[in-house]
């Protein structure tokens, strides 16, 4: 393995790999959002993967989870995605 020797290409890195760890939290997040979805309710209409795909804040996609698992329907969980 070679080592990095530079710190402002370590910072680079480092910067690198935690916008990619963010990236990849979110878009578990999003996931997981549809699964409850599809587990709740059944098939999930495609323009709602379409708006979850926009939502990048890690905040907002934890607050659609709990949204998706307490809404009483689908229309409640996009009237609160369209807000």
């Amino acid at each position: 393995m070679w080592r990095i020797e530079s710190p402002l290409i370590q910072e680079l890195v480092q910067e690198l790999v935690a916008e990619a760890e963010a990236k990849g939290r979110c878009q578990a997040r999003r996931e997981d959002i549809l699964d409850l979805l599809e587990i709740r309710f059944g098939t999930v209409p495609p323009e709602i993967s379409n708006w979850l795909s926009d939502i990048s804040d890690e905040p907002g996609l934890r607050d659609l989870y709990r949204e998706a698992a307490l809404c009483p329907d689908l229309q409640a969980f996009l009237n609160k995605l369209s807000s």
